[in-house]
């Protein structure tokens, strides 16, 4: 079984992205099946089967790659107008990309990503694992500088060749994974946002 003594920077990342309000939280409580739609390249399907095999050691229910039936649909589209014109209506900044999850009681019962048609690799990649970190409970943002690696954050780069290297990683950082590991295996009770305030004043 995987054990790990979490540093104050990785507590304070999950406490930053695990919580999209004070004390509010969501997460899958049966199996993952990830489901590609549109217009889409082997790529991008290789894409996605290499991010399941790394972050499947950290989830505690099971996450699969299927071709129809699934629960976590990503939309690759062809065109950028129906994308535009969804934002337009409700008169918001188009994204790069976006998930829409279904959650009642603090569980994810299903979640759909959609990808901007113009977006290309590696920034399209870099933008999918983003938004499949949030489609599996990571549902929040943080402005914190943290010197490790992270989808979710900021980071402190060391230089421009760092910044390059980052960008194109294809694999899920370790600070998202850990983070992963603790919203899907702490017991309910324990997810308290207000329980790692005090890291506030100690890491920044």
């Amino acid at each position: 079984m995987f054990r790990h003594e979490y540093s104050d920077a990785e507590l304070l990342y999950f406490a930053e992205t695990a919580f999209y309000k004070q004390d509010s939280y969501a997460k899958w409580e049966h199996a993952i099946r990830i489901e590609l739609t549109g217009n889409y390249s082997f790529e991008d399907a290789l894409a996605v089967q290499e991010i399941i095999k790394d972050i499947e050691p950290y989830l505690s229910i099971d996450i699969d790659f299927v071709k129809h039936q699934g629960n976590l649909k990503i939309n690759f589209d062809a065109d950028t107008n129906p994308y535009h014109t969804r934002f337009e209506m409700l008169k918001q900044k188009c994204p790069l990309g976006y998930m829409k999850p279904t959650i009642k009681n603090k569980q994810i019962y299903n979640a759909a990503i959609y990808l901007h048609p113009a977006l290309i690799y590696p920034k399209k990649h870099e933008v999918l694992r983003h938004e499949l970190l949030h489609a599996l409970g990571l549902l929040g943002h943080s402005n914190i500088s943290f010197k490790e690696e992270n989808l979710l954050a900021n980071i402190i780069f060391k230089d421009l060749q760092h910044q390059q290297e980052v960008r194109e990683n294809k694999t899920i950082p370790l600070l998202d994974k850990l983070a992963l590991y603790k919203l899907y295996h702490s017991k309910k009770s324990g997810l308290k946002k207000k329980n790692y305030q005090y890291l506030y004043a100690k890491v920044i």
